[in-house]
């Protein structure tokens, strides 16, 4: 029994941005939300919101980001990943969902990019100022 539901993962970095990843957990014939995919940082829990409008059609669907903090850097962070996953995405483009590709060149590029923004904001002291909604 049971049954799948798509919905979001939701990942926070406190004071910087949310983050909704597309993803299915299980829902037991009692109702119940049971992720059963392996999470390879060891997350013993996720938070979840369900989509009942959105399925899984073999496709990846984009991320949903959200800035907290006004620090520009997070847009500029937010750029940087919507380039590499439309980089990745042309690569993985006529591969069966769950293929694994070699990344090289721009994509690599992007990601130490990436990086570099990431440490900035981890070790600023401003960066978890709540933007101006």
């Amino acid at each position: 029994g049971g049954k799948v539901q798509h919905g979001w993962t939701i990942w926070t970095w406190t004071g910087i941005f949310a983050e909704g990843e597309f993803h299915a957990v299980w829902r037991s014939p009692q109702g119940e939300l049971i992720d059963v995919s392996h999470k390879k940082n060891g997350e013993p829990a996720i938070m979840f919101a369900a989509d009942h409008k959105r399925i899984f059609r073999e496709r990846r669907v984009p991320n949903i980001r959200f800035a907290i903090s006004g620090d520009p850097r997070v847009k500029q962070l937010f750029d940087l990943h919507d380039r590499y996953q439309k980089l990745v995405g042309v690569l993985m483009k006529d591969l069966p969902f769950g293929s694994k590709i070699v990344i090289e060149g721009e994509p690599v590029e992007l990601q130490k990019q990436i990086t570099h923004v990431q440490y900035s904001l981890m070790t600023s002291r401003d960066a978890r100022r709540v933007r101006d909604t």
